[in-house]
């Protein structure tokens, strides 16, 4: 990966994509593999700081309950779950709960886990960007606890006052486009690939001596 980053003859490495799924994923230098996308590509203004991806989450809303003061934003690949202040987690709690409680939807909650067998009656999270929206859907806040039925909420409660650190779990199924060029941050839904096992190494890929095409940065949309 650091030979591939380093070879600015080839490939724009200021460009890059991260598609993680449960198991696995795919990481593209140059551009995104749009094979993958299942929908819009959503435009997220995005400002790098102390070696940060600062976005502003501005609101959340789900079934009803709206979310604020989420203070600073990061986006963080490396930290696995997704982290609120007190007053936006329990809020965004309470609008799940209050919602499966109302349609009987969503099996028995226990702590932050529920018994379920699929994830059906659980309601989306609208995240609304400076006016742009993004889903942040059941399968991506939740994740499989131990036994085929319990899904715990893949998301915590950072503290009173905490700033917000969109984690793995956020970037979960979907494409996250990362354009430093364009201090823009690309999101969509997508089916990122899955790996029981580890993929085969292939030598070939050790020669950097073919030119590459590199895909195209994510282009704003027109004003």
């Amino acid at each position: 990966l650091q030979q591939l980053l380093r070879d600015r003859e080839h490939i724009n490495a200021d460009v890059f994509s991260m598609c993680i799924a449960e198991s696995g994923g795919h990481l593209a230098v140059g551009g995104p593999n749009t094979s993958y996308h299942r929908g819009e590509v959503k435009h997220l203004k995005m400002r790098l700081s102390g070696g940060f991806f600062n976005v502003q989450l501005t609101e959340l809303s789900i079934a009803g309950s709206i979310a604020t003061d989420f203070r600073n934003t990061i986006i963080d690949s490396g930290t696995t779950w997704t982290y609120f202040g007190s007053r936006p987690y329990q809020t965004i709690r309470k609008g799940i709960e209050d919602f499966c409680g109302t349609h009987q939807s969503c099996g028995s909650l226990s702590g932050s886990c529920w018994h379920v067998s699929d994830l059906k009656g659980f309601p989306d999270m609208e995240m609304n960007f400076e006016g742009v929206k993004v889903n942040w859907v059941p399968r991506a806040y939740l994740h499989k606890g131990k036994g085929s039925q319990r899904w715990c909420y893949s998301f915590q409660d950072d503290g009173p006052g905490a700033s917000t650190v969109l984690g793995a779990s956020w970037m979960m199924h979907q494409d996250v486009i990362f354009d430093m060029p364009q201090q823009m941050v690309g999101v969509v839904p997508a089916e990122c690939p899955e790996y029981s096992t580890r993929p085969e190494h292939d030598p070939s890929m050790e020669d950097l001596s073919t030119p590459f095409t590199s895909a195209p940065s994510i282009q704003p949309p027109a004003k």
